[in-house]
């Protein structure tokens, strides 16, 4: 079978395009894996999800960790534990993949866009301060773009000002900083994905962070479709947006070599 890293080369070399990012495992992948599937541990109920959730929360410096099954599916939470609904109206930036802007119209909100400073690519805060004003809206999503931190304390003042929450979208941004405070830690509530292309990859997952036991909470219900310790009762509509336990073991087996991995990065980029 050819391996994804040959195609992804031929692609690139035919388009003459460099790729965001190639898978990079790293370790005893293969070896941990086989351990899951052996001991039957395969869905989401699986001791190695809680493992990762733990570990990504303690690499965030976040009091809650919340896995999903995709970054997409993070952003519907995240939007969804801070009281998104129909009718609210969430500020996004103009400058990103179509997954956040998405989320917002599956819970029946209205994104509102706001374009980015060409200095960073990322969302303006002079911007975002009219809209704000314009349109009242429930939230502001902050997307860090392609690793760049958003105006973190900018972004913060005018949010606590106007009493808007703000839900930092961190899918690429796993590992930046912005002063002392690591990425996935700059708002009430934030998002990251492990997709394929991303900094540490679970094939795919994603994680809802935050310190709000009230969002985490919710976050929590809605992914388990709000059923109770009695395995009949629900309390709620929701989704079953889990993680997996052999996509927690990928994530599990990376984790270890992400300070590497993003050193490397750091390299990489003062060479070109």
């Amino acid at each position: 079978m050819i391996s994804l890293r040959i195609i992804l080369q031929k692609e690139c070399w035919t388009r003459n395009m460099i790729p965001l990012s190639i898978p990079d495992l790293r370790g005893p992948v293969i070896r941990d894996l086989s351990k899951s599937i052996k001991d039957n541990w395969v869905s989401s109920a699986g001791p190695d999800v809680i493992k990762f959730e733990k570990a990504i929360s303690k690499f965030c410096n976040r009091k809650y960790a919340i896995s999903t099954s995709s970054g997409s599916a993070a952003l519907v939470l995240a939007l969804y534990s801070i009281g998104i609904k129909r009718g609210d109206k969430v500020i996004v930036p103009d400058y990103t993949f179509a997954a956040t802007a998405n989320a917002v119209v599956l819970l029946g909100a209205e994104p509102i866009f706001v374009d980015v400073s060409n200095k960073t690519w990322t969302i303006d805060p002079n911007l975002v301060e009219i809209a704000i004003k314009k349109y009242k809206p429930k939230a502001v999503i902050g997307v860090n773009t392609l690793g760049l931190p958003f105006d973190v304390k900018e972004l913060n003042f005018l949010c606590n000002k106007n009493k808007v929450i703000l839900l930092e979208d961190a899918a690429g941004s796993l590992g930046a900083k912005y002063e002392r405070t690591k990425s996935g830690s700059f708002s009430d509530i934030g998002t990251l994905s492990f997709n394929g292309n991303k900094i540490l990859t679970t094939g795919s997952g994603g994680m809802v962070l935050t310190d709000n036991k009230i969002f985490a909470r919710k976050a929590k219900d809605y992914i388990s479709q709000f059923r109770e310790k009695n395995l009949y009762n629900y309390r709620g509509i929701g989704f079953n947006f889990r993680m997996a336990n052999i996509n927690a073991v990928i994530g599990l087996t990376q984790i270890k070599y992400l300070n590497k991995m993003l050193e490397k990065k750091k390299t990489n980029s003062t060479e070109i």
